[in-house]
């Protein structure tokens, strides 16, 4: 095994410096929760945002900062006509931002509007593009086999002590679960796997072959009602890095289990990162069972992985981060390399289209505790 140190590198952890992305699609809110006259206040890197339902239907996100005396427009309300007032002294705002009426004046200020950002809509989830740059005409990444028939959705909203990239690592990390989550995940036992590390410009990918079906107590509720046949057969495992900020874990095995978890990681400033998660599964069970057994234990996985990354976080305050890793940390250098470079070519101006370079792949093999 090798084990390298990645303080110092070029590409790797070290200070404070958490690379922020701004140009890309973040899931902020689920569709439900622009209901009615509801406003929904967003922060992504520190920089706040208003959400909510504009008069045309559409979700309608605003810097959350009234031009007059910087108020949070957060705090107002949606008039008659679904525009924005601001609690302070009533500015009115349209769904672009324009400013439409100031109490007791006849006309409005010109150029005291309000800045306005992209949003996007689909799958029950809100996306906002936290710049006034336009997007790329590329949408953002969607939650794969949600609707279709057959699948059963679950979305549940989590939060994590910590920054993005370790929030990420921690998500597609596979050898942690048969330590930390021994017994739920995982048993321990040793197993010969290959794993084929495939890289572009925009994602990074892991996929696990030979991998025996995992022993653990959430690992039999997604067999339970499989074939017999299909037990044993190597399961199909693949974790995957999308930027800016997506991670997403599929399993698949035999033809009649499948299970696939995409979660928008969601990061508030540089050490908190909130993830909405939607998960998705097709079993031989019914879904609402699998659904009302799976996701308490998940949650306490969950709470399991907050408790550490929490930890981590406090170990590294007012210090730098000094990682070593191996062969087997298979993505955690992948996310840094990604959102650093990501954040290069935003600083540099570069257009959202330009070439990332062309796609890599590196086949390892090794042991990994199951």
């Amino acid at each position: 095994m090798t084990i390298h140190s990645e303080a110092g590198q070029n590409e790797a952890p070290s200070g404070e410096r958490v690379p922020q992305i701004y140009r890309g699609w973040y899931a902020a809110l689920t569709t439900d929760e622009l209901k009615g006259k509801a406003l929904r206040a967003v922060r992504i890197y520190d920089r706040e945002f208003v959400v909510y339902r504009g008069p045309s239907g559409r979700a309608v996100a605003l810097v959350d900062r009234c031009p007059h005396r910087n108020v949070p427009l957060s705090l107002g309300k949606l008039s008659k006509c679904g525009e924005l007032e601001c609690k302070y002294h009533g500015w009115t705002f349209a769904e672009d931002g324009r400013l439409t009426s100031v109490p007791g004046r006849v006309t409005p200020c010109e150029k005291a509007n309000a800045i306005s950002v992209p949003t996007h809509e689909d799958k029950g989830l809100v996306w906002i593009w936290p710049s006034p740059d336009a997007p790329p005409s590329v949408g953002p990444t969607l939650p794969p086999c949600h609707g279709e028939p057959g699948y059963t959705t679950v979305v549940r909203r989590v939060s994590a002590p910590a920054s993005l990239y370790r929030t990420a690592e921690n998500a597609l990390d596979v050898p942690h679960t048969s330590v930390l989550h021994r017994g739920l995940f995982r048993s321990g036992e040793r197993q010969r796997v290959t794993v084929t590390v495939r890289r572009s410009g925009q994602s990074a990918e892991a996929e696990y072959s030979g991998e025996r079906p995992p022993r653990g107590l959430l690992s039999r509720v997604l067999g339970a009602g499989a074939k017999e046949r299909e037990l044993g057969v190597a399961v199909q495992h693949w974790d995957r890095f999308i930027l800016p900020a997506t991670v997403q874990v599929e399993y698949r095995l035999g033809s009649s289990t499948h299970f696939i978890v995409t979660a928008y990681c969601l990061p508030r400033d540089a050490e908190h990162t909130e993830l909405l998660a939607v998960a998705t599964f097709r079993t031989p069970l019914p879904g609402r069972l699998v659904a009302a057994v799976l996701f308490p234990v998940a949650r306490f996985v969950f709470e399991q992985d907050r408790r550490i990354l929490g930890a981590q976080s406090l170990a590294l305050r007012g210090s730098a981060p000094e990682y070593h890793s191996s062969e087997l940390d298979a993505l955690g250098q992948e996310i840094w390399r990604l959102l650093l470079r990501a954040a290069r070519r935003e600083k540099e101006g570069s257009p959202e289209a330009a070439p990332l370079g062309r796609e890599e792949t590196i086949v390892q093999t090794f042991e990994l505790l199951a």
